[in-house]
């Protein structure tokens, strides 16, 4: 038996241009963007992670609902994430892994986007 490929898609970040975060433009919380897959089901658990080269890190455990199936599913991260020892030259680096109530867990292509003030 072969091991089936889910093959994730890299999720996204609202607010980024062209892999940059303004994040003095923004006015509350982020969005982070994890795209619908067709192998996702309902009680399955995403866990969207923001790791910052600047010490910062944001976890957020969701669970899918029948209405999120086939649909983007929307995480809020704090500003403060990105906002908190921002130096010149930081990234951010964001990635999502999903697990099944009965399987191991994936995780998604890193996103990185350089954070500017």
């Amino acid at each position: 038996m072969t091991a089936q490929v889910k093959n994730l898609a890299t999720p996204t970040l609202k607010e980024a241009e062209n892999g940059v975060l303004h994040v003095g433009k923004l006015q509350g919380d982020a969005h982070g963007h994890v795209p619908p897959n067709p192998n996702f089901a309902f009680g399955d658990t995403i866990t969207f992670v923001v790791e910052t080269s600047t010490g910062n890190t944001n976890e957020q455990l969701h669970v899918l609902t029948p209405a999120e199936l086939g649909r983007t599913v929307v995480i809020s991260i704090p500003k403060d994430v990105f906002e908190e020892n921002l130096k010149p030259g930081a990234t951010a680096e964001l990635f999502y892994t999903w697990a099944r109530h009965d399987q191991t867990s994936e995780t998604s292509p890193h996103l990185k986007l350089k954070l500017e003030k």
